[in-house]
């Protein structure tokens, strides 16, 4: 009887040790923790507590396979998100659950701010909510000020609310502002490239200014207050990692491919993932662990931007963004798991809640394959009469598959700021095939629009292909294997 009582017992403590709640933190804005639920292999057995930063519809990009029945969902009472009363209402929710909160994890930029101050008041590992650090990773202003104290390479900038204030700013360039000095404006909190603008003379710099100051964020608010920062000339360049009580892992680098398109300075065209063994990964990977550690970034995921300077040789940081990556499912994360054997997400979660898994990652993941992704950059509005692209990305020795994010039949509008209609993604032992792919299908769409078969309109009202959910006509994924 013994054994058998001994057995009960081990079998009772660990369901009792299963008990235990994630809370995962959202934003109408990317909202797909129904999904993460499902997927990812560490919320297993977890009770999952969806925080909503703000009321609103969200926007789904992935679902589950069958209905996830989440543990507890609350929603902050308002449409413009407000981090400080949102923690004042959950926190004593949160305190007073049923069994025991292990985690807090943010999912998007709007999130990160409100993730921090549940953390804090749980008690659980996350990153600093208060004190000299608190903005480093949500306020691109406090985010260069903390890199620039760390002796780091920063961009130069200032903080304006006025065109006066940038005005006067911008005179004090020496050399001046030109064309070959930009300048860019960029708001101090945002999603992706939102709210980024380019200039070269004091006048563009101010049509740009008022395009940018009191304009309303997609993530609620409005921007009372804009940078003016020093364009960086160079390749740029990703990290992503994961971190656990300051310990940073590499999960990917990354490549980013920004060209002008339709009237935008750096519209994204593709990204590749790099040998994290070459000299200038070994440069962006210790660059942006110092940038982690200047910036407060101890827990969870990271994406980390930078350009590399060729004239001083170093890394400089554009930000960084303290969540995962913003890739899709079925595209970016589908290269990473190929080509490093995981994906950020479910390593952040791996990070948060085992240990063992932790310990066991790499420092630095290494490439067990080559890949890429190459966004579709239409160029003429009108009705998508076909996409050829398709046809194209599939005799490619690397092809591995196609997100189709738009509808033949229905009206496109021009690509900006990287509402990619469609995704190819390229995966190979060779890197020399990737490359060659790669190459061939960016000139093929800068070739008279050659992704897209487009019937011009000029009455057509036009919209913008945007990822959405799985079950709409909207989106399709094709895979085929390429090797």
């Amino acid at each position: 009887m013994l054994p058998a009582l001994a057995l009960l017992c081990s079998l009772m403590g660990l369901a009792a040790a299963a008990e235990e709640a994630v809370v995962i933190v959202a934003d109408p804005y990317w909202d797909d923790v129904d999904f993460y639920a499902y997927e990812i292999p560490a919320l297993k057995g977890k009770k999952v507590v969806k925080v909503m930063t703000r009321l609103g519809k969200s926007l789904t990009f992935n679902h589950p396979k069958v209905p996830v029945e989440l543990y507890k969902t609350f929603i902050y009472d308002s449409e413009d998100p407000n981090a400080s009363a949102a923690a004042t209402d959950f926190c004593p929710l949160l305190k007073n659950l049923d069994i025991p909160v292990v985690a807090v994890v943010p999912t998007s930029d709007p999130t990160v701010d409100l993730a921090d101050k549940l953390a804090a008041c749980t008690g659980v590992r996350g990153n600093p909510a208060y004190g000299p650090l608190a903005q480093a990773r949500r306020d691109k202003w406090a985010m260069m000020e903390a890199v620039r104290k760390a002796g780091l390479r920063s961009i130069q900038e200032t903080k304006v609310s006025t065109w006066a204030e940038a005005e006067k700013y911008l005179k004090t360039w020496d050399p001046p502002l030109s064309p070959k000095r930009p300048c860019v404006f960029k708001v101090l909190t945002g999603a992706g490239s939102e709210g980024i603008e380019s200039a070269t003379s004091l006048e563009q710099a101010k049509e740009q200014f008022f395009s940018v100051i009191g304009t309303k964020s997609t993530m609620g608010g409005s921007y009372a207050q804009v940078l003016v920062q020093e364009f960086l000339k160079g390749k740029q360049y990703a990290v992503d990692t994961v971190s656990r009580d300051g310990i940073h892992k590499v999960v990917t680098v990354w490549r980013e491919d920004f060209r002008p398109a339709n009237g935008a300075f750096n519209d994204y065209f593709g990204f590749k993932v790099l040998d994290p063994e070459d000299a200038l990964s070994k440069m962006l990977i210790d660059y942006s662990s110092k940038v982690l550690d200047a910036t407060g970034l101890y827990n969870g995921a990271a994406n980390l931007e930078a350009v590399f300077l060729e004239d001083e040789q170093t890394p400089c940081l554009m930000e960084v963004n303290a969540r995962w990556a913003g890739l899709g499912w079925t595209d970016g994360y589908a290269v990473e798991e190929k080509c490093v054997g995981t994906n950020q997400i479910s390593a952040t979660f791996d990070a948060f809640l085992d240990p063992v898994a932790f310990e066991q990652m790499p420092a630095v993941r290494p490439i067990k394959e080559h890949g890429g992704l190459v966004f579709g950059v239409n160029y003429v509005s009108g009705i998508l009469k076909g996409i050829p692209a398709v046809a194209a990305a599939e005799k490619c020795a690397s092809y591995y598959s196609t997100s189709i994010l738009c509808t033949v039949g229905k009206p496109l509008s021009k690509t900006t700021n990287g509402d990619a209609p469609i995704i190819i993604t390229l995966i190979h032992k060779e890197k020399a095939k990737v490359d060659a792919d790669y190459t061939n299908l960016i000139k093929l769409e800068q070739t008279d629009n050659g992704f897209f078969d487009i019937e011009p309109t000029a009455d057509s009202a036009i919209i913008t292909a945007t990822r959405v959910d799985s079950s709409s006509s909207l989106f399709v994924t094709v895979v085929v294997a390429g090797f």
